[in-house]
């Protein structure tokens, strides 16, 4: 691990722009293609250092939140979030207030107090939404991409 990422907080993000994030991929419909032009690196705290993850970042999002909505209202959960175009997934852990991220080749990589890992993850959304409209206006346009968000 290297130092600057300490500087990361939970859930922020750099954009990969070798591997999408070019105006030129921007196109109508919106469909899950667009996954394969949002990659990047997400920074994950866990027991106060930082781990950084390179995953498509609309995927990590999406596939997140609906995970996150059906479970929501319970104290305690286990949900695997598949992330297929991404190549990877994760299981994402609820006990009582404690939130954290694992896969089985890394173990635990990301842990929190449930509230601040919904903070973050607001955050994260918010921040993507202004980076997909800037680089993709055209898609952003979809209603279907609007729902997303």
């Amino acid at each position: 691990m290297q130092a600057d990422y300490q500087a990361k907080k939970n859930l922020e993000f750099e954009l990969d722009h070798e591997r999408g994030w070019s105006t030129g991929s921007d196109f109508l419909p919106y469909s899950s293609e667009a996954f394969f032009y949002t990659e990047g690196f997400i920074f994950f705290e866990h027991e106060g250092r930082v781990h950084r993850e390179c995953l498509l970042l609309l995927e990590f999002f999406l596939e997140t939140k609906a995970k996150l909505m059906s479970s929501i209202n319970m104290n305690e959960f286990t949900l695997t979030v598949p992330l297929q175009y991404s190549g990877s997934g994760y299981q994402l852990k609820r006990s009582q207030d404690c939130l954290s991220f694992s896969a089985p080749h890394q173990g635990t990589f990301m842990s929190s107090d449930f509230d601040s890992f919904l903070d973050d993850f607001v955050r994260f959304e918010r921040l993507l939404k202004v980076e997909i409209h800037r680089y993709f206006p055209k898609m952003s346009s979809s209603p279907s991409l609007q729902f997303c968000f």
